[in-house]
């Protein structure tokens, strides 16, 4: 049986999260063991762990054995990938003994699996060169430029010696191609059977749902204003906010809250923070529809799982939501990134149910034949096993 390490950032238990990379390794190894025919470890190396037991531990969920460690807290990631990171991957594998290493990210663990000299797999999630260009808001200060060459320089080492890729959307595919030799393979992220089995429910109340890390980059801000305009004509009209600030934008929340009370909306807006599984099932269940502003992104889990539970979505055009938001189809892409435009767009739809509801079935419908963890759990393990047969010919 071919033995698998799947380096990422694997939570201890089924994350409460709003998607993000622990999410999608969650829903993939589960599904791979779910699939069978694989011995599979997990390595996972973070400095956010909390962990009373030590700097290691280790953890079994039925056919899966986790080894988890903790990196150095306050020495920078883009630094840590090269040192503690990378090689808590390297001894993992000594210690496994895998026939191929899956990682995950441009980041210590793809590192780690490189340094090996095994059969590897990479996941790009996202591209780091414009998230963290998105991300830093003094663009010309020496910090934010320093910041974004490391972290380019880690990507670009990552991309040249890699040798196959997944790609989790066409907008990653473009970015990538140019910049590797490596082999690419389109597998999507997985999205939960939870969602799929949503059953919608009917809420008076017109609710616009908004999940995502509260960052600059998601701009909120844009769905506010929005809203506020909306609200003069949609009489009753919430906007539900599902996410939290990170560590270094702590202040963010609170400016989305004082532009909310300053625009008249603060009691309209409804923050909710990071939420179980359960409470965000709900909302997706009770929603009208999803909104998504974000300047940049590769393929946002949120609108899968919107489009899993039968969601229309009203989107930002950025390049890394067209491939799940099929406009005037599974719901309506706005050209330009304009409270003006934006407001439109959600009041026409909300007159609409009739719209609603045929977008919301046609995003289901999509979802199920692109999206299913069992499918895209099937299709990684064919690949793994094309890798690990490439070494043996």
């Amino acid at each position: 049986m071919p033995r698998i390490l799947i380096a990422g950032e694997f939570p201890e238990e089924p994350p409460m999260t709003i998607g993000g990379i622990q999410a999608v390794a969650w829903e993939l190894v589960s599904a791979l063991d779910d699939v069978g025919g694989l011995e599979l470890h997990v390595s996972a190396c973070e400095k956010w762990w909390r962990n009373p037991r030590g700097r290691e531990w280790e953890r079994d969920f039925g056919g899966i054995s986790a080894h988890y460690s903790t990196s150095p807290k306050r020495i920078p990631h883009v630094v840590t990938s090269w040192t503690t990171d990378a090689r808590d991957v390297e001894r993992q594998a000594r210690r496994v003994r895998p026939d191929l290493v899956h990682a995950h990210g441009q980041v210590g663990y793809t590192v780690g699996a490189l340094r090996t000299g095994l059969p590897h797999l990479v996941t790009v999630h996202g591209i780091l060169k414009n998230e963290k260009a998105a991300e830093d808001d003094a663009q010309l200060s020496p910090k934010a430029r320093l910041r974004q060459s490391l972290w380019t320089r880690l990507e670009d080492w990552c991309l040249t010696h890699a040798k196959h890729i997944v790609v989790i959307s066409p907008y990653v595919m473009d970015q990538i191609a140019p910049r590797t030799n490596a082999t690419l393979h389109s597998i999507a992220n997985p999205i939960g059977e939870e969602f799929f089995a949503i059953e919608r429910i009917e809420n008076p109340t017109p609710t616009i749902l908004t999940v995502g890390w509260l960052t600059d980059r998601k701009r909120h801000g844009l769905l506010i204003e929005a809203v506020a305009r909306a609200t003069h004509e949609i009489p009753g009209l919430e906007l539900h906010l599902i996410g939290s600030a990170p560590p270094k934008e702590p202040g963010y929340e609170d400016e989305l809250k004082q532009l909310a009370t300053r625009l008249g909306v603060g009691d309209a807006v409804r923050f909710l923070g990071r939420v179980s599984t359960e409470d965000l099932l709900a909302e997706y269940a009770s929603a009208t529809l999803l909104a998504h502003a974000a300047l940049e992104e590769s393929s946002p889990m949120a609108l899968a799982q919107a489009m899993a539970a039968g969601l229309p979505i009203v989107a930002v055009d950025i390049p890394g939501v067209r491939h799940l938001v099929a406009s005037g189809e599974t719901g309506v892409l706005v050209e330009s990134a304009e409270p003006a435009a934006i407001a439109a767009t959600l009041v026409a739809l909300l007159r609409d149910a009739a719209t609603l509801a045929t977008m919301g079935a046609a995003g289901r419908a999509a979802a199920a034949a692109r999206f299913t963890a069992i499918a895209v759990a099937r299709q990684t393990r064919d690949l793994y096993l094309e890798i690990i047969s490439e070494r043996s010919t």
